[in-house]
């Protein structure tokens, strides 16, 4: 390799810092907001550390006890939204600050749990149900929110269109498309629909 001589190297690149996975804008903004939780958690209630079990089942418990309010104490509330919050944490903390001792982690997603601990304080239900099927409206806004008011930014402008047409083949087709679509996509592996298109050839005969 030829040196490069006067080339600036940036110290925001080569440095000594670990390379963080590369995650959408939404992802970041998400990790921010919950660390910005923990932050006013700390502020309101002194000094407060990770490496704390008891500190951070006292953190879970005041974030779900936030969840409630407004609800009666009969009323169910879905686990899956303080168990994404405690992920996106979890994830955004080791992300930007350092790392939350594993048995913690282990310890407080259990505490969760709608048969753990703080679950059943809290009155946490599983999140199953009876299953919704779409509707036209719902695919209506689909549409429009693909079309409208999607933040992602796809690498091949096709695709978004691909993606559209995906969604109407499902919606307007009762075959087993996503077999299909998976049999193409994972060619020789033996996953998907298999299936075999043949042709028939009409002959016409004179008298």
């Amino acid at each position: 390799m030829t040196l490069q001589e006067g080339v600036e190297i940036p110290s925001s690149i080569v440095n000594d810092k670990p390379v963080n996975k590369n995650v959408q804008g939404i992802t970041e903004k998400n990790y921010e907001r919950q660390l910005q939780n923990w932050d006013d958690f700390v502020q309101a209630y002194g000094p407060r550390s990770v490496d704390s079990l008891e500190d951070l089942k006292e953190y879970v418990l005041r974030l779900g006890m936030a969840m409630r309010a407004g609800l009666r104490p009969d009323q169910k509330l879905a686990a899956k939204g303080i168990k994404s919050y405690w992920k996106k944490f979890t994830a955004g903390y080791n992300r930007e600050r350092g790392t939350i001792p594993k048995d913690h982690l282990l310890s407080v997603t259990r505490l969760i749990e709608p048969r753990g601990a703080l679950g059943k304080l809290l009155n946490l239900v599983a999140d199953t149900g009876p299953r919704r099927h779409a509707t036209a409206e719902v695919l209506t806004w689909a549409g429009e929110f693909s079309w409208t008011l999607d933040w992602k930014i796809f690498a091949r402008p096709r695709l978004r269109i691909d993606h559209w047409a995906v969604l109407q083949a499902a919606a307007f087709t009762a075959a087993r498309i996503s077999d299909y679509i998976e049999s193409s996509a994972r060619y020789q592996s033996n996953v998907g629909l298999h299936y075999k298109v043949t042709f028939a050839a009409r002959h016409c005969f004179k008298p």
